[in-house]
Parts: C-alpha cells; structure tokens; sequence
C-alpha cells in the first residue's frame, strides 16, 4: 500500500468518528438547572456517576423538575426530526396508594429566547415567570398500580397563560395506562421523536413500554432548546429517590455531523482524484 493510500485510509476513519460523536450528544454534559416547585420544598438534585439523583425527602404537594438547555434544533424541511431518550429509575419505597395519576412529565420546548442561568425555587415570580413564554410538547403519565388512568401527549402554546412548564397544555392525544407499568426499583426507558411532515407534526412516544404515535396537524413550533423533567411530588412517598441517565437529543439531520460527513466525503474524494492521477 502506497503514502497516499495509508492517508486515504486514515481520512475515512476519521470521518466516521467525527460523525458518530456529533449524533446524540448527553445534554445534561452542558448543564442543567432544578426548578424545586416551592420555596418550602426540601427536594434536591445531585450528581452521581454521570447521573443525576433527584430527591425527594419529604412528600409534598408541589411539583419539581429538571430543565437542561441545548443548541436549538430547526425542524424546517419535510422528513427533518428530533429525538429525545432517556432512562429512569424509580425510588426503592412504596407509591402512595400504590400508585398516582398525572405523575411524569418529560418535553422538549422552544424557551424563546429566555433561558434559566441558575436554579429557582418556584416555577413563577421568583423566576421572573420565565417559562411563561416557552412553548413545545409534553408526554404526562402515571406511576404504579392505579387504573382507568391515561399517558397523554401534550402542546403548551406560549400564550397559554401560565408561568409554569407542567400546566397550562392542551391534550391531542392519549392511550391507555396499563396498571403496574411503572413500579418501584426498577429502570425503564422514555422517548419522544417529532419529525416535520408536508401535513404538520408526526410524534411518536414510549412511556416505560407502552408506545403510540399520531400526526399534530397544527403545531405550536418546530424549534427545540429545551428538556425537562417534571415530577407530582404528591405521588412520591418520604426519602423517594429517582435516577435520571442517558439523556440525549439527536435530531435528523443532525447539523455538525452532516457537515462533518459533508466535508469527510469532499476530502475524500480529493485525495482519490490525486492518488489516480499520479498512479
């Protein structure tokens, strides 16, 4: 094998590496921010080998989440899509009653702009009522044994009024809750894909198993920044600890590594056009 070729060789590997490591990036790498849901709640988040652990010491009737900001994602073009994954593992005590209704939140939003810069003790004044102009998609669901329940997916418009990223949506689409589906001591899998269709914005999601998909026909954006988690801390007995891994966004196409996959081929193809003409 000739310079050149061993060259040519070590350019495509190159290529491959620089696209894989752009795709579906861990989003909480670049930070994230716990809105705690009151000023009196003594919930708290840390993190623990890449994770994070939320917990929840004390049940109370607050709502609390999780909220990481990444490079906006444009769905502009037909067939354009985004994904968002992540795992969770559920606190090793008891749900109260064995199980609660409207429990889970996880989305992701456009912020328009106004993005958290630190931690906040309240989803409203404190914060300026910065979510009040977020708008995007949310999956809301149960936990435990609890039955005649729903997972539904939801749109919150940023003129709906409310300060908080948990309230003000508007359901367009809901399944079933298998009673049990989520239970304690265990790990289960989220995700959301949005992809941009000629007729609106087809989604498909799966809660812990349970999976379903549709077609918004009107939807409130197509540009995403935004995750979170939210949490029912109502539905959460004393010293509940939850695990929250693998959290990443991959869109399609995704922009660095198309550009690197771009720019690898171009280069690529250089190099074969001198390697032949001095052969």
């Amino acid at each position: 094998m000739s310079i050149m070729n061993i060259k040519l060789v070590n350019v495509i590997v190159l290529s491959v590496v620089i696209a894989t490591a752009a795709n579906g990036a861990t989003i909480l790498d670049g930070g994230w921010y716990w809105v705690s849901g009151s000023d009196t709640s003594d919930s708290s988040v840390s993190e623990s080998s890449g994770s994070l652990e939320i917990n929840f010491p004390t049940r109370q009737t607050v709502y609390s989440g999780v909220v990481a900001y990444f490079p906006e994602v444009s769905l502009q073009n037909t067939g354009d899509s985004v994904t968002l994954s992540f795992s969770l593992t559920t606190p090793s005590v008891s749900f109260p009653g064995g199980g609660w209704g409207n429990t889970l939140y996880s989305g992701l939003y456009n912020s328009g702009g106004k993005q958290l810069t630190s931690d906040a003790t309240t989803w409203g004044p404190s914060t300026g009522n910065l979510f009040k102009n977020y708008s995007g998609f949310v999956t809301q669901g149960p936990i435990g044994a609890v039955s005649d329940m729903s997972i539904n997916f939801q749109e919150r418009s940023s003129d709906s009024g409310y300060s908080g990223l948990l309230f003000g949506a508007t359901t367009i689409d809901s399944v079933n809750y298998p009673s049990g589906t989520i239970s304690t001591s265990s790990t289960y899998d989220f995700s959301l894909t949005l992809t941009r269709t000629s007729n609106g914005l087809s989604y498909t999601i799966a809660y812990a198993g349970v999976s379903f998909s549709g077609t918004d026909i009107d939807p409130v954006t197509y540009d995403f920044d935004t995750f979170l988690l939210g949490f029912n801390q109502q539905a959460f007995a004393n010293d509940s600890v939850f695990i929250l891994s693998d959290v990443s966004v991959s869109p399609i196409p995704e922009p660095a590594g198309a550009m690197a996959i771009f720019l690898s081929v171009a280069l690529i193809l250089t190099l074969a056009v001198r390697v032949k003409r001095k052969s």
